[in-house]
């Protein structure tokens, strides 16, 4: 960004309802510009053969034993429909809540 970019900063505080004056509006274009030159340090960064990852660590977790695939699927309608009170071909019968 460049002193002449303070109307896009005006434009962009416009856009999210901010009322700001020309000193402010300088003030964030000096922040702005240092943020993206933060993103554009990032993009150089060679990435090639990295794995995508959601964490910052490594992590795994037991698999419980009442979340392995049994004889009843995947799902465990057998152990849900055993546990039902009423019901009515493949549906469940419960009490009206009004």
């Amino acid at each position: 960004m460049t002193r002449s970019e303070i109307p896009a900063v005006e434009q962009l505080a416009k856009l999210a309802r901010l009322r700001i004056d020309r000193a402010e509006a300088e003030r964030l274009r000096v922040r702005l510009e240092a943020l993206l030159g933060h993103f554009e340090a990032i993009q150089t960064i060679d990435t090639e053969g990295v794995t995508a990852s959601p964490y910052a660590v490594e992590m795994t977790a037991p698999v419980r034993s009442d979340l392995e695939v049994g004889d009843d699927g995947p799902d465990g309608r057998a152990i849900v429909a055993a546990l039902a009170p009423e019901r009515e071909g493949d549906e469940y019968r419960v009490p009206p809540v009004l």
